[in-house]
């Protein structure tokens, strides 16, 4: 095991349906990310709770485009679970979890959760697939706004 690798990630899932442009023209796409991890466990300060130390897996949604990946901590859709108090970390016993056909069935389960969290959120509407300009795009006469400027008055909210 290497020094300092506290988690290992179990798959990354690109959710069928997220890809979409960014008004920058970027793509990007959600994804579930699994992992099992570590945690040195201490005051949670966003809950005040004091957390135990020891091995969890959780599920995260990310959003990943052209040479980024970002995901929103403490109001995003995630969902974890505890397995162990442990001491210390132990790269054995964390290869030891990432083997285990136990942990990736619980793991499979969090992450149904969590694509239904998902779907709850941004529900598929087969009318309104495509990116967020799709409705500006028509054909072109010389009173139409085209997407760049379009996408400017967006971010500058001037439209909403």
């Amino acid at each position: 095991m290497i020094k300092g690798i506290t988690k290992v990630e179990m798959f990354s899932e690109k959710i069928e349906g997220s890809e979409r442009k960014s008004l920058s023209g970027r793509d990007e796409a959600d994804y579930l990310v699994g992992e099992v991890s570590y945690t040195k466990g201490g005051i949670n300060y966003f809950s005040g709770n004091v957390s135990k130390r020891g091995y969890r897996i959780s599920v995260q949604m990310q959003t990943k485009g052209d040479g980024f990946t970002s995901f929103m901590i403490g109001g995003g859709i995630c969902q974890s679970q505890w397995v162990e108090e442990a001491k210390m970390l132990s790269g054995k016993r964390l290869a030891a979890l990432v083997m285990d056909e136990t942990i990736r069935a619980r793991l499979q389960t969090i992450k149904a959760e969590c694509l239904a969290i998902y779907r709850a959120k941004h529900p598929v509407d087969e009318e309104q697939v495509g990116d967020i300009l799709g409705p500006f795009e028509s054909d072109a006469s010389e009173d139409s706004v085209d997407r760049g400027e379009m996408a400017g008055l967006m971010a500058g909210g001037l439209i909403v």
